[in-house]
């Protein structure tokens, strides 16, 4: 795995090797290339701080964001709260996984 995060610039081998579960999941279910999860955008991101502030469940939240479940509003919300704490920037989370990405993790599983 460090090989091919080595192939690309601001992977990490633990993200890659994720990534490339991910993928494999993804090739045994038959899904379609990038039918994984889609990227969280900015206002379901003032969602989840304007539910949080006012109290309300992750259960809640999610019923307010179509294809955002439980888990995985309580998981975004940890996640921004830790960039809150080390000050970073909206948006400055990992970048989402692109197509030409996956394309060389592929290759290079691959290839060994």
């Amino acid at each position: 795995y460090a090989a091919i995060a080595g192939d690309l610039p601001g992977r990490t081998c633990s993200g890659v090797r994720t990534r490339i579960e991910r993928l494999r999941a993804q090739d045994e279910r038959g899904g379609a290339p990038g039918e994984l999860k889609k990227p969280w955008e900015g206002a379901e991101d003032q969602i989840l701080r304007a539910g949080v502030a006012a109290g309300r469940s992750y259960a809640a939240i999610a019923g307010d964001l179509p294809g955002r479940t439980c888990s995985g509003v309580r998981t975004r919300i940890e996640r921004l709260r830790a960039q809150d704490e080390r000050g970073g920037a909206p948006g400055e989370l990992k970048k989402p996984w692109e197509g030409a990405e996956d394309q060389i993790l592929r290759a290079g599983v691959a290839a060994g």
